[in-house]
């Protein structure tokens, strides 16, 4: 009879094999919630291959597209991550995509705070241990918890990470603070960023380094749209912002002037960009919405 320790070594061989190192590592997307992990790796040949640990009473279980096994004395969350450290050690060149999903779960909520805690501690501490940031050009994350986002941030490459998407996860739309991420110098470097379910307490000023952006902001006013107009003439950008409270309208349709106006509320500019004989800067107003966009002439 095989001692438990043969057996486990034997499982982590297995593992070993279900976990590809001889690829070229595209994306990976980690998804958690109380039942169990789903880690997902796409390659740069599109291939993709899915990791499924799932919770069990003396351990977990894991398994891929072709085989399903049973590893005692470890849970899920502990297996999956070993996984991830392994991949992530494998791989030498910076990573297009990363994604950290945390999910609840539909029935009860409250059932998957402490499975998403633990998940953010492992992936913590992965990152504390390595020698270096990680490099990833595009992170999304998914949850409701600030303080989740700041304890993954700060380990990325903030000259390698170019994209940014946070979700918030919760019932409800709730305010976010951003002076923290400010902070970071990953998000001085950012090109483009996504906050979605989050109503941002900040002024829209703070977004003009990027390139792209879609937000929801608590209140924009006249004074931001002639700034960001006078910002975005200077180079090509594009952003959304859906917002509750404008101010000083009337100061923006003297300072734009005449407006295509398709119905009630709505109004479109255009205005020409200086030295550019192809585009033009369209800024879309509606009651809780405001784009900026470059379209051909």
């Amino acid at each position: 009879m095989f001692s438990v320790n043969v057996l486990c070594n034997q499982f982590n061989h297995a593992m070993d094999n279900f976990i590809e190192t001889d690829r070229k590592l595209q994306g990976i997307v980690i998804e958690v919630d109380d039942s169990g992990v789903v880690l997902r790796q796409l390659f740069s040949d599109s291939k993709l291959s899915v990791l499924r640990f799932k919770k069990h009473p003396s351990g977990c279980i894991v398994k891929n597209e072709d085989e399903k096994r049973m590893v005692k004395g470890i849970d899920f969350i502990s297996k999956a991550f070993q996984a991830l450290n392994t991949i992530l050690d494998s791989n030498e060149s910076p990573i297009s995509e990363f994604g950290f999903i945390l999910e609840h779960n539909y029935f009860n909520r409250m059932v998957t705070y402490p499975v998403h805690n633990e998940a953010v501690k492992k992936l913590n501490e992965i990152l504390r241990s390595k020698s270096g940031f990680l490099e990833v050009e595009t992170f999304h994350m998914h949850s409701e918890i600030l303080e989740h986002y700041l304890q993954i941030l700060p380990f990325l490459h903030p000259m390698v990470l170019k994209k940014l998407s946070l979700v918030n996860i919760g019932e409800e739309e709730e305010k976010l603070e951003i002076r923290e991420f400010k902070k970071l110098h990953q998000w001085q470097n950012l090109e483009e960023v996504e906050i979605v379910n989050w109503f941002l307490e900040a002024n829209i000023r703070d977004f003009c380094h990027l390139n792209r952006g879609k937000f929801d902001i608590w209140t924009i006013s006249a004074d931001d749209m002639i700034f960001m107009r006078e910002t975005f003439l200077q180079a090509p950008k594009e952003f959304i912002f859906n917002f509750q409270n404008f101010e000083n309208q009337e100061q923006l349709l003297a300072t734009f002037g005449p407006s295509l106006q398709f119905e009630a509320s709505r109004y479109q500019w255009i205005f020409e960009v200086p030295n550019d004989k192809t585009q033009v800067l369209c800024i879309n107003l509606s009651p809780h919405s405001l784009q900026f966009s470059y379209i051909e002439k």
